[in-house]
């Protein structure tokens, strides 16, 4: 079932204790709840928020998610900090937009592409709940930019890299969960809608809907796709596209089991009540769009907009609020739903970030591979501003755009020079906002990759060119 799309009003906010958290200012802060919730947090790693069913995708990719809705509040307007994981993670962990938390790409003094992980100097939200009795542990599939090299599992007691499929990452998750008391911080990071996609077949009816035909390797198609758009600069081919579109909505349907076994788990252990449990994405990926393939790169919708259904003790069931929200403000939705005190205390540490009408995303100059292969197409810096229905696009090589998303929301028409004062209005205030809220904390030294490392880099597609000799390890990851 398709959650009711109708916003919740002003006076259905005032009784939701997790949702006031995003109108902060105007509608005053949340009723805390009278003992400490768990936490599950779910990245369900390269999703866009238009593929699935619960957005009103025509696949029925997230039943187990759509069904989750009932007992949640969804979001239609949360936006990724960045197209990538590292940045994106980084935000929803810290609470601070790229710029501030500085775990990204950055060129040095020499001219030198850098990946930066996050500096051991930021409190990050496994941390402050840590210190506050909480048991943490992440058990993560994204063998690249989530592994301990880029630091950000601190403040994790348990923190566990393997690239596999949800439904295996969860056997681990549930025996850490049966070996200790509450209250606790699970972090779950599935892959299965990333390069190169779980494609393996659904149960029962929902199997026709997805069948797809692995003759050739899904990694050879996207590359296929890189040589038409990018490399060619062609439209997408639609046979291709829709190919892959069928295996990365299998994905997507496949992460979405994984988090159907979480929900019935927490049933069963008699954890559903006093538990906050948030599904969300990290970035999305690209198909052809803007002449771009997965992701990074670039910062439109396909890869900015993400799902965000958030069920905690309290909230109005099924619910749907369209506020602004980014993932730099879930370590503040978490601290909404504590104690009194100890929400107060994690309010200070973790404020809410977007405004009620503004928010923010960004990307640094794209990864390694991306400059390497493409050259100076991404040697710039880029940032968003969200303003009600405008978004605006600063670039540092001068090709600004600006958008109405709600008249374009695939963002073909740029405004930018026909709306002048617009244009100017929101460049002043994503300027002064970025001037007057700088990071206060140093850039950490780049990341040293040894071959292990490099080897899970190559096999997610970030490092080296797009062609892959030698399949068969990533076949077995899916």
């Amino acid at each position: 079932m398709i959650p009711d799309s109708r916003p919740v009003s002003r006076l259905q906010l005032r009784a939701l204790p997790v949702l006031l958290a995003l109108v902060a200012g105007s509608c005053g802060e949340p009723e805390p709840t009278e003992v400490p919730p768990n936490v599950v947090l779910i990245v369900m790693d390269t999703v866009r928020a238009d593929h699935l069913s619960a957005y009103g995708y025509e696949r029925p990719t997230t039943p187990f998610i759509d069904e989750l809705c009932d007992s949640a509040v969804r979001y239609t307007h949360c936006r990724a900090t960045g197209p990538w994981t590292l940045p994106s993670h980084a935000s929803l962990f810290t609470g601070r937009f790229s710029f501030q938390h500085r775990a990204r790409t950055e060129i040095d003094s020499r001219g030198v592409l850098r990946e930066l992980p996050l500096s051991l100097k930021h409190l990050t939200l496994a941390e402050a709940l840590g210190e506050r009795g909480y048991r943490t542990s992440a058990f993560v599939a994204n063998a690249a930019y989530l592994r301990e090299e880029f630091q950000l599992d601190q403040g994790f007691g348990t923190y566990v890299v393997k690239r596999e499929p949800g439904l295996e990452k969860n056997k681990a998750a549930f025996e850490w969960l049966s070996e200790g008391e509450q209250p606790f911080f699970l972090f779950l990071n599935y892959m299965d809608a990333h390069r190169p996609y779980n494609t393996r077949p659904l149960p029962g009816e929902r199997e026709s809907a997805f069948s797809t035909e692995d003759v050739v390797h899904t990694s050879t198609l996207l590359d296929e796709l890189y040589a038409e758009v990018m490399g060619a600069g062609r439209a997408a081919p639609e046979e291709l596209v829709n190919e892959l579109l069928a295996r990365y909505d299998t994905g997507i349907a496949n992460a979405d089991l994984a988090v159907g076994e979480v929900i019935a788990h927490l049933r069963e252990q008699g954890l559903w009540e006093n538990t906050l449990l948030i599904v969300t994405s990290d970035h999305g990926e690209f198909f052809g769009e803007h002449g771009l393939v997965e992701h990074s790169k670039d910062i439109y919708e396909e890869v900015l907009r993400i799902p965000l259904i958030l069920k905690a003790p309290g909230v109005v069931p099924g619910s749907v609020s369209d506020e602004l929200i980014s993932l730099a403000d879930l370590p503040h939705l978490v601290s909404a739903a504590m104690p009194p005190s100890l929400a107060s205390e994690l309010g200070a540490l973790f404020p809410r970030q977007s405004l009620e009408d503004f928010s923010l995303a960004e990307i640094s100059f794209s990864r390694g591979k991306d400059m390497a292969v493409y050259g100076n197409r991404f040697r710039r810096e880029r940032s968003v501003i969200y303003s009600g229905k405008h978004k605006l696009i600063r670039s540092s090589d001068g090709q600004n755009e600006l958008y109405d998303l709600e008249a374009d929301p695939k963002e073909l028409d740029n405004l930018f020079d026909s709306k002048p004062r617009l244009a100017r209005k929101l460049t002043a205030r994503l300027s002064k906002y970025i001037n007057d809220n700088p990071g206060q904390v140093e850039s950490a030294d780049p990341v040293q990759l040894d071959g292990d490392a490099l080897k899970a880099l190559t096999e997610l597609g970030y490092v080296g060119d797009h062609s892959h000799e030698d399949r068969d390890e990533e076949e077995e990851d899916q």
